[in-house]
C-alpha cells in the first residue's frame, strides 16, 4: 500500500500550506479506512518524517520503520530560503527549466551521468502535478523541526537508508538516527542521490527484503552488521 501525500499523485492538492502533523495525521486515517492495526512504514524525505513521527506519536500502530533518505535536523534558515525561492520561480521562469535545476541536487551525479532516462522520466511527472499542492506539502518539509527529541519515544525495529550521493541528507542526519535510534540498521546506497527509489530500485529492493526478514525473524537472510552497507 503506497498512499500519496496531499498534492502527490491522485490527492487532492491543500488548499493552505501543510503541516508535518497534518500529514501524520492522514496517514493515521488511510491506516483506520483500511482497518490496519499495525503496520511496518517506510518512507522516503517528507514521507520518512511523517512515519517517523507517526511511531513516535503513536508507537502501538507500528511494527517497524524504514527511513529513506530521511532528515533529521532543521532545515537552516538560508537553505530555507533558497528552497522557497527555487519553488516560487516556477512561475517566471517555468516549470521544466526549474525543476531540471533541482534535479541536480535530488539526483546523484551517477544517476544524472549514467540514467538520464530516469531524470527525464522524474520531470514529465513532475510537470503533471499540481505546483500549488507540491509548493504548499514541500513547507511541512523544509519548516520540519529537530526530530532528535522524538527518537526516545520511537522503540520499534529501524532501517535508516542513504545514498551515497546525497547531497540533502548529512551525515549527522544518518548519525543522529542511527544514534538514537535502538538497534537501527544503517544501510548505504552506492550510486544513489536523494531519490534513491528511482536511481536505485533494486539494491533499495535487496536492503528493505533482507531488514524485513530479520524484523520477521529470520536473520539469516540479513547479510552484515548493524552499520551494513548496500552493495549492487
Amino acid at each position: 500500500m503506497v498512499p500519496d501525500l496531499r498534492g502527490h499523485g491522485r490527492s487532492d492538492s491543500p488548499p493552505h500550506d501543510v503541516g508535518l502533523e497534518e500529514l501524520v495525521d492522514d496517514l493515521f486515517g488511510v491506516l483506520e479506512a483500511l482497518a490496519v492495526p499495525r503496520a511496518m512504514l517506510v518512507g522516503l524525505s517528507l514521507g520518512g518524517l511523517v512515519c517517523l513521527r507517526a511511531a513516535a506519536r503513536r508507537p502501538e500502530r507500528v511494527a517497524g520503520l524504514a527511513l529513506l533518505a530521511t532528515p533529521a535536523l532543521p532545515e537552516t534558515m538560508e537553505s530555507r530560503r533558497r528552497r522557497l525561492g527555487t519553488l516560487e520561480a516556477m512561475g517566471r521562469l517555468g516549470r521544466r527549466r526549474v525543476l531540471r535545476g533541482m534535479a541536480g541536487w535530488l539526483f546523484g551525479v551517477s544517476t544524472r551521468r549514467h540514467s538520464p532516462e530516469v531524470v527525464e522520466a522524474w520531470l514529465d511527472g513532475m510537470e503533471k502535478a499540481d505546483p500549488i499542492g507540491i509548493r504548499r506539502t514541500a513547507h511541512a518539509a523544509l519548516g520540519r523541526p529537530d526530530v532528535r527529541p522524538w527518537l526516545g519515544h520511537v522503540r520499534v525495529p529501524a532501517l535508516v537508508v542513504v545514498g551515497a550521493e546525497d547531497g540533502l541528507v548529512s551525515s549527522e542526519d544518518v548519525s543522529a538516527l542511527a544514534r538514537h535510534l535502538p538497534g537501527a540498521i544503517v544501510s548505504e546506497v552506492p550510486g544513489a542521490g536523494h531519490l534513491v527509489p528511482l536511481e536505485r530500485p533494486q539494491a533499495l529492493g535487496a536492503a528493505l527484503a533482507r531488514w524485513i526478514a530479520s524484523v520477521h525473524g529470520a536473520p539469516s537472510l540479513l547479510t552484515g552488521d548493524r552499520n551494513e552497507r548496500t552493495v549492487a
